[in-house]
């Protein structure tokens, strides 16, 4: 008997984790399908269980209600006058023309810098070259004031 006992539990914990897929799946469908009501007739309906083992869990009633309110919002949002709609669109059209002037001349200020440092790059690169050469032409001079001057020493030593 306890064999017997035991299969019977089995089914019925079956029985009742399909009912339970079976019962999300319907309020899952009501929940996407404006078209379907929130009521437990409803999902009857859609699963094919009794409405007594509907009834003895708790979920499905806090999900349709849950749904309801859900429904009752968009319904709220959906009632909002065109007129403001529009209104709000060129609002955001307005703030995104604005934006769109603000980093316009962002862009053209940072242009105007990049033109100008690169100007000065070139100058401060001409310059530098400039002064690289005067410093090479003032060391072969020197190079050669010193060789000149130890000529000199030589020939006065010789003297």
């Amino acid at each position: 008997m306890s064999d017997k006992k035991q299969a019977y539990e089995k089914q019925n914990k079956q029985d009742f984790d399909d009912y339970t897929d079976r019962i999300h799946a319907a309020l899952d469908e009501i929940e996407k399908n404006r078209n379907l009501k929130a009521t437990l007739t409803q999902v009857f309906e859609l699963t094919g269980i009794h409405r007594n083992t509907l009834r003895e869990r708790d979920f499905p009633n806090r999900r349709l209600l849950e749904v309801k309110k859900k429904r009752k919002v968009e319904d709220e949002l959906d009632k909002k006058p065109k007129k403001n709609q529009l209104q709000e669109l060129e609002s955001q059209l307005d703030n995104a023309k604005n934006e769109l002037i603000y980093w316009f001349s962002k862009h053209e200020t940072i242009e105007a810098e990049l033109s100008q440092m690169e100007m000065k790059f070139l100058r401060e690169k001409d310059a530098l070259e400039f002064y690289k050469n005067a410093l090479q032409t003032e060391r072969d001079k020197s190079q050669k004031y010193q060789t000149e001057v130890d000529r000199l020493k030589d020939l006065l030593r010789e003297i």
